[in-house]
């Protein structure tokens, strides 16, 4: 592109009152050229200006130029100047023609071009897979535009990689690709030639086995973790009546983890005829999950090493339904025979899911409960509690917190007290109405049955109690200072008010065990006291040598304790002689040894609730020999 500007001086001089006037030279002659408007990819360069930039179109061929380019030129003052813009660029040129004329006149003049900066494809290369030094020519790809070229070790015809041809390790591989504007992009990616591992395979346990020895876990190759395969083989394990009676050649492959090649060794497994075995189940076929194991029975023959397995089977006999698969569950009858050699014979057991509880943390009482129905009214789950002369009734309103509840179809319930059960075909997943309402008091148990859509039963109990905090008294006889062996009596009082359902517990530090019985109790506690208090303890673990009696009533809204004592129980002493020797015949003149004994009774006083009670031992001793004389 080519613009003039031609700028016209006039110069006037006064030379003895006279005027010469000079007239601009014809700046016209100066031709320039910053070049034709191109385009160029990003990263090359270009020469800017014409061939040449300036030129005189006159005869003059003494004019010199001066140049200056624009837009950061490196050399700008040179007249083709070589350029590598990122962007498209307009360039101008300012040049400044001397043409030697002699009133020194200079013409000037700008000439423009635009550089036109073309992107450069973006390429993706996708990172090539590891090859092995014996893997066969492929196509690469991964490339992106398409269709580009590959080049480098071991490439072939720009489009395929044989292994055999590149070197083992890292061959570079470049991917070159060019737009419809002429401008080409590089991108690279290293791929990876491995050569192969050393595998052997040898076991001298897999050289025979019995087609009825079942899967075998097949070992031996080395290096490890490699992978077993031939006929019978799956997963690693070899399935001898896959492969049936015969020899069988099995590889061992092992993949190098570190370079992903692989490399084969071959054992032969011979397999060998099986037993005939049969089985006709003669059990249920059908269960529910919920129902009790049973001995599994059918198997032909039923004598040897015949042996059950399966899911929900234990001990090589029993069928427990809570552990099979919910479903159809495989049962298999294997034989063994007497050359070791196996068969199987199999049935099928249809489990059919039982009702289940839910396991849930219930807030009110701050525990992980496991329930069909829950109370979430009463501050006690299915309990009332009143004072004494304040009755109150106890209204159940329940939530389903069944896990199977989109599955239970009958929800029966037996409330416990009498009253009509009741049944429903759906509870809420929270309780709002009132259900049921008991009117007297005591202990209830509350049974539900739930029936599934499978028409499989579950049940559950649970306890209901309406009542009062128990009270009650063990009364003081008197007399509890006193000599082992006695028997004493304690009133039983002030449980007149007590719910059925309190549960009474007689309790002593004698070390005897305690005595628990139901609402109503007996009018009385008889205790016999056959050892000494001596040596007794307080619940602490401190020594107090008197015993207590203890009764605790407890029912579902609380407990009353009662204590009685101190006991102090004394002992008497037991008087006793050793004599040596042991024969209650001497001779004359022998000698007989007398020792004492005798175990000293014991005395025990005072004592309080806090405070021991004193235990001493007063036993005097006093030998008597009859007759008194023949004796030293």
């Amino acid at each position: 592109m080519l613009i003039r500007f031609i700028r016209c001086v006039f110069l006037l001089f006064f030379v003895s009152n006279a005027t010469l006037i000079f007239a601009q030279p014809n700046c016209n002659n100066l031709i320039l050229s910053a070049g034709s408007d191109t385009s160029i990819c990003l990263g090359d360069s270009i020469q800017l200006g014409g061939p040449p930039t300036a030129s005189w179109s006159g005869s003059n061929s003494n004019v010199t130029y001066t140049y200056l380019w624009s837009s950061n030129i490196v050399n700008d003052s040179v007249p083709n100047p070589i350029t590598s813009p990122n962007t498209t660029t307009t360039y101008n040129v300012v040049v400044i023609a001397d043409p030697g004329f002699a009133n020194g006149l200079t013409c000037t003049d700008t000439a423009f071009i635009t550089v036109t900066v073309l992107q450069l494809p973006t390429l993706s290369l996708s990172q090539f897979a590891e090859a092995c030094e014996n893997d066969s020519p492929f196509i690469l790809s991964g490339g992106s535009p398409s269709p580009g070229d590959y080049s480098g070790d071991g490439v072939i015809g720009g489009t395929s990689f044989n292994p055999s041809l590149a070197n083992i390790g890292t061959n570079t591989i470049t991917y070159s690709y060019t737009d419809n504007n002429s401008c080409s992009n590089t991108i690279t990616e290293p791929l990876v030639v491995n050569p192969l591992p050393s595998v052997s395979f040898s076991n001298s346990n897999l050289d025979i086995i019995c087609i009825d020895e079942g899967i075998v876990t097949l070992s031996g190759g080395l290096p490890s973790l490699g992978t077993y395969s031939g006929t019978g083989v799956i997963n690693n394990t070899f399935d001898p009546s896959i492969a049936n009676i015969g020899s069988h050649t099995i590889w061992y492959t092992y993949t190098d983890p570190n370079n992903g090649c692989s490399d084969s060794a071959s054992h032969t497994i011979t397999v060998t005829a099986l037993p005939i075995v049969s089985f006709l189940i003669t059990n249920p076929t059908q269960v529910c999950s919920n129902e009790n194991p049973f001995q599994l029975s059918g198997g032909i023959p039923s004598s040897g090493n015949g042996v059950y397995s399966g899911d929900g089977v234990t001990g090589g006999t029993t069928f427990n339904p809570s552990l099979a698969s919910i479903g159809n569950n495989t049962i298999t009858y294997t034989y063994t025979d007497a050359n070791g050699c196996s068969e199987s014979s199999s049935q099928t057991i249809n489990v059919l899911q039982a009702p289940l509880p839910s396991t849930f943390f219930d807030f009110g009482t701050g525990m992980t409960q496991t329930a069909f129905i829950w109370d979430p009214n009463n501050i006690i789950p299915f309990t009332t509690c009143y004072s004494v002369g304040n009755f109150l009734p106890l209204h159940l309103t329940l939530s389903n917190t069944s896990s199977t509840a989109n599955t239970d179809s009958i929800y029966e319930i037996n409330w416990g007290d009498g009253s009509a059960i009741y049944t429903t075909n759906g509870l809420p997943f929270q309780g709002i109405d009132t259900l049921h309402t008991y009117s007297s008091t005591g202990a209830f148990n509350l049974t539900l049955v739930v029936t599934g859509q499978n028409e499989c039963l579950e049940y559950d109990t649970i306890s209901v109690f309406l009542g009062n905090t128990p009270e009650v008294s063990l009364e003081n006889p008197g007399g509890l200072n006193f000599c082992a062996t006695n028997e004493i009596t304690f009133p039983i009082t002030g449980t007149d008010d007590n719910p059925s359902g309190t549960i009474y517990t007689i309790s002593t530090n004698t070390g005897d065990p305690d005595y628990i019985f139901p609402h109503p109790p007996d009018s009385s506690y008889t205790h016999i006291f056959d050892e000494t208090s001596c040596g007794a303890l307080f619940s602490n673990g401190n020594v107090s040598n008197f015993f207590t009696v203890n009764i605790l009533a407890v029912n579902a809204c609380g407990n009353g304790f009662n204590p009685v004592g101190p006991i102090n129980v004394s002992s008497m002493p037991e008087a006793n002689i050793n004599i040596s020797p042991t024969d209650s015949v001497a001779c004359l003149n022998s000698i007989v040894s007398f020792s004492n004994i005798s175990i000293d009774g014991s005395t025990v006083s005072g004592g309080t609730d806090v405070t021991p009670s004193n235990c001493f031992s007063l036993a005097k001793r006093k030998w008597d020999i009859e007759p008194n004389s023949g004796y030293i």
